[in-house]
């Protein structure tokens, strides 16, 4: 399920995983689907709770990517 992309997120795509708390995780996997379906409505998390670590697409390359390879700006590939 999907949201509405952060600030941080917003660059590479509109979209971004529904990421939950771990005190909504009961909720996520019991409560009705109204419920659930509401978490991808709601306003996405702020950009300074998480950081981005750039990967190769693994569905496309292959690589898992804790095997990515490092590049010169340190980002992962």
């Amino acid at each position: 399920m999907t949201m509405t992309a952060n600030e941080k997120i917003r660059p590479f795509n509109d979209r971004m995983p529904v990421l939950l708390n771990p005190d909504e995780y009961d909720r996520w996997l019991h409560g009705p689907i109204e419920d659930v379906i509401a978490f991808q409505f709601r306003e996405p998390p702020p950009s300074d709770d998480f950081e981005i670590l750039h990967t190769r697409d693994r569905w496309q390359s292959g690589v898992s990517p804790s095997k990515a390879s490092p590049r010169r700006d340190n980002m992962l590939m």
